[in-house]
């Protein structure tokens, strides 16, 4: 995996944890609270954990994956 790849990867990903964050927040917020709010704290955290694990958890899969055919 080239770093083109990889930082096209984390930008995918950080833009999709952070969309579901919000929305999972507000929901959350909503219903439970009966307030209309989004966590930003929540969610700006959640999405830099999920933009740094999840790339590199698909990079080492796809590297073990190429070492065990050899």
């Amino acid at each position: 995996m080239n770093i083109k790849s990889l930082l096209t990867e984390m930008l995918i990903t950080f833009i999709a944890a952070f969309v579901v964050a919000a929305l999972v927040t507000f929901l959350w917020n909503s219903l439970r609270h009966g307030t209309a709010v989004v966590d930003w704290d929540t969610v700006f955290t959640l999405s830099i954990i999920f933009t740094v694990v999840v790339p590199l958890a698909n990079a080492l899969k796809q590297k073990n994956k190429d070492n065990t055919k050899l």
